[in-house]
């Protein structure tokens, strides 16, 4: 198994993670706004160019999400270099301009999962990972894809079936399914983690492994664990922040990736990248001398 490529990250990363495999899941944690969500829909999008390239026709990528509308997380997958997707929120971009990125996205194979603006005054089951099963396996067997990768958005708000518990109970039965469910399909699942607000105290680093809400559960069962600020966040633009050593200015883009854990290698590590989430876009910082 370990012999498979994996997913990759396109990015320094892919020097220092090794790429997700089948089975593995990965926590991302962040605290609100630093980048957690725009970050996994760069992965999905990343994945799902990828199986286009290699003419994977049966592959798919499955976003699943408790906390944002599907219609909100369309607008990052149909944003591309003519439009991003503020954009798309603002209402800036052309109709014409619209339909025709419409037409690329429908073969760009994202299947989202999760509520919609259109069906908020109706009753709905709660969405379950035993749910989430469901519906990827109607995915599988109706139109014979096979997830390459599962996004959840985010861990600690899956809702537990029948069970009235306590939040750290409900968020460990969650963490638990998550992982089942990574190896019951054989595919690798990246979940989303809210960081408490204890990681505010220390603004210029990201989050630690033990500060991810609620559950310990989260740390001893991901396979890999990083954690993301997103520099502007904490700092004033302009202004100088260290990240392993170094010093780098502080702009929009500048976004900090810490690994936490990683099974069969080292767990530790911090380097900066650049991240547009509007265009789902990173690139490598690079030092060159100025002579």
């Amino acid at each position: 198994l370990l012999n498979t490529p994996g997913i990759d990250y396109g990015c320094v990363l892919d020097k220092r993670i090794i790429p997700l495999h089948p089975g593995d899941l990965m926590a991302v944690v962040a605290r609100p706004g630093h980048g957690k969500s725009s970050w996994m829909a760069y992965m999905a999008k990343r994945t799902a160019n990828r199986i286009v390239e290699n003419k994977q026709e049966n592959k798919c990528v499955v976003y699943v999400s408790w906390e944002q509308p599907i219609e909100e997380l369309e607008a990052f997958f149909q944003s591309g270099v003519n439009y991003n997707s503020t954009d798309l929120a603002w209402g800036r971009v052309p109709l014409d301009l619209v339909k025709e990125h419409s037409i690329k996205r429908i073969n760009l194979p994202i299947w989202m999962i999760g509520y919609s603006i259109g069906d908020a005054d109706k009753q709905k089951p709660p969405m379950t990972i035993d749910l989430v099963y469901e519906t990827i396996r109607a995915i599988r067997y109706e139109y014979g894809l096979e997830p390459e990768l599962v996004l959840l958005d985010y861990l600690q708000i899956i809702p537990i079936t029948g069970k009235r518990v306590e939040r750290v109970e409900q968020v460990t039965e969650a963490t638990i399914n998550s992982k089942h469910l990574a190896k019951e399909l054989g595919v690798g699942i990246i979940a989303g983690v809210q960081a408490s607000r204890q990681a505010d105290k220390h603004k210029e680093a990201p989050p630690t492994m033990d500060e991810a809400q609620w559950s310990s559960a989260i740390e001893q069962t991901a396979d890999k664990q990083i954690s993301l600020l997103k520099a502007s966040k904490a700092l004033e633009l302009g202004s100088y922040i260290d990240v392993g050593g170094s010093e780098y200015q502080v702009d929009d883009g500048l976004l900090i990736i810490k690994l936490l854990k990683q099974r069969f290698d080292s767990g530790t590590g911090i380097w900066p990248v650049y991240f547009e989430p509007q265009t789902l876009i990173i690139r490598d910082y690079t030092k060159r001398s100025l002579g």
